[in-house]
């Protein structure tokens, strides 16, 4: 099945665009992410979205650039967010030379691509950070019951009502993808809500 994410998005974010909130526990794994890092460190916040977590990491005095393949959400994130740079870019094919960020962020963006493009997302993000930095990944986990699984178009992938797609991934499938980095921290995280367990993954790799 063939689906155009990046029109999707585009079509998600004209229908309704605002500030997208970052929850608490967030902010934490985010936070102690950042600490780790040099303040001299050129950062890039892969999938930005409208600017919410570029934002969060330029108030910690670090220089933060972010991308995104919605030109709405970039239009917002320039009208609305004061600091970071940003620019529409699709985060497959970014056009920036190899090695040319110290940090990358990647918050709940793996698991909206399909197979094939989780595989070239996971390469580009190789060839954008620089030897010694660090990568943050945060993807939904399959104990997250709170999407519907109605679905189901590739094995653990199932689509939205938007036409967005989302993967739900496993601890093997994780330590598998990412097998051309150095795992430093792999966390699995369970919250109880009136929806269900929410569920994703956090990790820290180099």
């Amino acid at each position: 099945m063939t689906i155009n994410i990046p029109k999707a998005w585009e079509r998600r974010f004209k229908e309704k665009i605002n500030c997208q909130s970052m929850n608490l526990p967030l902010k934490m794994w985010l936070s102690s992410f950042l600490r780790v890092l040099d303040k001299n460190t050129i950062i890039l916040d892969s999938g930005c979205g409208t600017g919410e977590k570029a934002y969060y990491i330029y108030k910690r005095g670090l220089k933060v650039i972010g991308i995104d393949s919605s030109a709405s959400a970039i239009a917002f994130a320039k009208k609305n967010i004061h600091g970071p740079e940003f620019f529409k870019k699709d985060c497959i094919r970014t056009g920036f030379k190899p090695n040319s960020f110290g940090a990358i962020v990647s918050i709940a963006v793996l698991h909206c691509f399909m197979k094939r493009e989780r595989l070239k997302y996971i390469r580009e993000l190789r060839r954008l950070l620089s030897p010694g930095g660090y990568l943050f990944v945060l993807v939904l986990s399959s104990d997250d019951t709170t999407k519907s699984r109605e679905k189901e178009i590739e094995k653990g992938t199932f689509i939205q009502s938007n036409g967005i797609p989302f993967h739900l991934f496993t601890n093997e499938e994780i330590v598998s993808l990412f097998n051309n980095f150095k795992i430093i921290e792999l966390k699995h995280h369970k919250k109880k809500t009136d929806k269900g367990v929410m569920a994703c993954y956090t990790l820290i790799m180099s």
